[in-house]
């Protein structure tokens, strides 16, 4: 169920937006259809207790599908289980990768956005995220409450909520009716389930208007989507051949431009891959600025400067012959804040485009090669990061495309060596309150990406990309690990 909703949320995010939905890149509505967007935000009344009521619904609604449709062990709750956690400090847990990095800050954004919804800002949402989490590890699981949950759902959250906040702004449309409506109903709905509930109660879902009804101003949006065939390879001779769907958008003007309310420009992108015959969501990344300003401004130069919150979650797995799977690199950025470089070079022929990010990771995470405990085979950590993404565009018809990234993450809180020979029961491995092994790991990405344009809106693109791991431990000896990713990909841009 898990993996269809993400598949859901994908394609309204790279596909659906666009064709029926009827959502034209670069829109610009009209006085009469802006109603002032930018004052209505900022004149919101504020409603803490319909924050904290929308919050409660969203909580029990997800608790409630855990409990009656999942059946899952960790939602019998009761009045002990309430009372134990009552009593305990939060923990780091060892539940599996994606539920911790995806589905938490997923939730995360969820809360965010029922803030966002009756009058606060990006960072008067945190604590109300926080409050959510919070109210979520102690009362409705009966697993001691999480630390990193805490942090992932409040920080990763908020990142992923105001790009879905955004996001479902572009879609809502008052204006529309029938299908239109039901699909844009839907779809952002999808993105922030908070301010579908929050539409439906007050009846803005089915309410025509002659206005379009934004809270934000309509920014610049580029689609771009790709579709194409996949091969992985592990350095020791492990492979997968499938198909992927990829897309990114970027959101808002940053070049000779001032930003001071955070994610007016963001950058997202995310892939997944058919291999063997299942699906996975392999990559989902976002970029979202807090405050940019320009420093250089001319006819041909442009250089930017700001700081940027980063949200990453790199999930590779290659299914092998006998059924089993392999994973050779996990990564999460899900707490993640630094200053970035944004440059873009004219030329009578050419443009070039870079764009430099270094930031310090508060909570991230790297597979493990022993540590196995429960569900959780990765070590949690922090450290920092760099990434550089730069574009050369010659001749207007091909793209060369440069990207690499590299991350240092130091766990801080590890295993003592004895506990890997112990047999711990359950109840035992969740009160362990520990990251992973004692390590350090470095991780670094580079890809290289050809594109030659058929079409004002098509075109074809090779890429290759490497992966590789080098971990420190100190009981084990050190290990290392790569994955090299091709693909052949058409690309559509709307």
């Amino acid at each position: 169920m898990k993996k269809i909703i993400t598949i859901i949320c994908f394609i309204a995010l790279f596909t659906l937006p666009i064709g029926s939905m009827n959502i034209q890149k670069s829109e610009i509505l009209n006085m009469d259809d802006t109603t002032h967007r930018d004052s209505v935000q900022r004149f919101l009344p504020k409603q803490p207790w319909r924050v904290i009521a929308l919050e409660s619904l969203c909580n029990f609604s997800v608790f409630g599908f855990d409990a009656f449709i999942l059946n899952a062990e960790f939602a019998k709750v009761n009045i002990v289980t309430i009372r134990t956690n009552l009593n305990q400090l939060p923990v780091w847990d060892t539940d599996e990768y994606s539920t911790n990095f995806f589905w938490h800050p997923y939730h995360g954004s969820v809360l965010h956005n029922s803030a966002r919804m009756y009058g606060y800002n990006f960072y008067e949402t945190i604590p109300f995220n926080f409050l959510g989490s919070l109210s979520w590890e102690y009362l409705n699981e009966n697993e001691p409450p999480s630390a990193n949950d805490l942090i992932t759902t409040t920080i990763g959250g908020a990142s992923l909520g105001e790009i879905t906040y955004r996001l479902s702004d572009l879609i809502l449309d008052n204006r529309s009716i029938g299908f239109e409506r039901v699909g844009r109903e839907f779809i952002a709905g999808l993105l922030s389930p908070s301010r579908l509930l929050s539409r439906l109660v007050s009846g803005k879902a089915w309410t025509f208007s002659r206005e379009k009804g934004n809270l934000l101003q309509t920014e610049f949006v580029d689609f771009d989507f790709d579709t194409g065939v996949i091969y992985l390879r592990e350095k020791s001779g492990h492979n997968d051949l499938g198909v992927l769907a990829a897309g990114q958008l970027e959101y808002g003007e940053i070049l000779n431009n001032t930003i001071i309310k955070p994610y007016e420009w963001m950058f997202l992108k995310g892939q997944f891959e058919l291999l063997s015959g299942k699906i996975r969501a392999s990559q989902i990344c976002g970029i979202g600025a807090l405050r940019v300003h320009s420093l250089l401004s001319d006819k041909n130069t442009s250089l930017s400067a700001g700081l940027f919150q980063h949200f990453d979650y790199y999930n590779l797995k290659l299914n092998q012959n006998d059924g089993s799977v392999l994973t050779p690199f996990y990564l999460s950025e899900a707490a993640a804040l630094g200053p970035g470089l944004i440059w873009n070079r004219k030329y009578p022929n050419a443009e070039m485009k870079a764009r430099l990010f270094a930031n310090a990771i508060g909570l991230g995470v790297s597979i493990s090669d022993y540590f196995y405990f429960d569900d959780k085979d990765y070590n949690i950590g922090s450290g920092f990061g760099f990434k550089f993404f730069y574009d050369f565009i010659p001749f207007r018809k091909l793209t060369l495309s440069l990207n690499a990234e590299n991350y240092q993450i130091y766990t801080w809180k590890g295993a003592a060596k004895s506990l890997y020979s112990m047999k711990l029961t359950k109840a035992e491995i969740m009160q362990l309150n520990i990251q992973g092994d004692q390590s350090d790991a470095n991780l670094n990405l580079i890809g290289l990406k050809i594109s030659y344009q058929l079409s004002p809106r098509t075109s074809i693109s090779l890429q290759g990309r490497q992966y590789h791991r080098h971990t420190h431990y100190v009981f084990f000896d050190e290990m290392d690990f790569s994955c090299s990713e091709h693909n052949i990909n058409i690309n559509y841009s709307f």
